[in-house]
């Protein structure tokens, strides 16, 4: 619903096409902050991932975009 719709994704040209992708993270609050940081694509060819980190180092370090495409580029 969220492609089809357009709801909130953002676009990627990659080497198979264009890819839509969505990410961020979550952050309790606590000292020291605990959180979670995800990215979900829907790639070329039909294929769709998600990759969730249980680990909060900030959505610019940890690159959950940038590791599913080098994976799905590389195969």
């Amino acid at each position: 619903m969220m492609l089809n719709n357009d709801l909130g994704w953002y676009t990627y040209d990659g080497i198979y096409g264009q890819y839509f992708h969505h990410n961020g993270g979550l952050l309790n609050g606590l000292s020291p902050a605990q959180g979670l940081v995800r990215g979900i694509m829907h790639l070329s060819e039909g294929y769709d991932a998600l990759l969730l980190v249980n680990s909060w180092g900030a959505p610019n370090i940890i690159d959950t975009i940038g590791l599913i495409v080098k994976a799905f580029e590389t195969r």
